[in-house]
């Protein structure tokens, strides 16, 4: 068996593995036998080595019985970074009530397959279950995203207004908050981000390479 030999971690690399060629892009591992999760499993097991290294972000393990449609953990990158000669264990298990559903998009991005606060994935263009919630941009979860949530005109100072009604705004620059701050929803670690662990708000780039696929 040839292993996959980097200087530095990228896309792109060929390689080959057990008799298959490829090009380094992601590690996904197929199942030979059918395997059954308990709410304590420890049947099923899948090591990975990983490429020591300083913290950069989180590892994300997916899983998927189709190869369309995945569900991930995310698993933070220790202090200090991977070292080399330690192993490292993700737990799957019937009891992760956290996975959410994914998909890989055209561009291979990991994508959230529905809207934030959809209760499903969209059966049809005019499937209203799968039209999710109206959040105003930058602004956090605190409830003023539902369709039903009250209004009011009085604009925020700060970033958290504190209460859970939609602010509406009668002139320019038509925002939320006053004075406008522009670094929110910035990143998995940005103030606000709306999205679910590990998930955060696409850039514009990233949208329109979506599109173009």
């Amino acid at each position: 068996m040839n292993a996959v030999t980097q200087a530095t971690p990228v896309s792109g690399v060929a390689y080959t593995l057990a008799g298959l060629t490829g090009t380094t892009k992601e590690a996904v591992v197929t199942l030979t036998s059918a395997a059954t999760l308990t709410a304590t499993n420890a049947d099923t097991k899948v090591y990975m080595v990983i490429n020591p290294g300083t913290p950069t972000g989180s590892c994300l393990v997916g899983v998927s019985t189709d190869g369309t449609t995945w569900k991930y953990l995310e698993k933070a990158v220790p202090v200090g970074g991977f070292k080399r000669g330690v192993k490292y264990v993700v737990t799957i298990d019937a009891a992760t009530a956290t996975l959410e559903n994914v998909v890989v998009g055209g561009a291979g991005k990991i994508w959230m397959d529905r809207n934030l606060g959809a209760t499903r994935v969209a059966t049809s263009s005019t499937d209203a279950e799968a039209y999710g919630d109206l959040y105003q941009w930058g602004r956090l979860s605190d409830g003023h995203q539902i369709r039903t949530s009250g209004t009011t005109t009085t604009l925020a100072d700060s970033d958290t207004p504190g209460h859970n009604n939609f602010i509406r705004s009668s002139s320019l620059p038509i925002d939320w908050r006053d004075p406008q701050n522009d670094n929110l929803w910035q990143g998995v670690s940005g103030t606000n981000n709306p999205c679910p662990s590990g998930f955060r708000v696409p850039t514009e780039t990233e949208l329109n390479d979506e599109r173009l696929k």
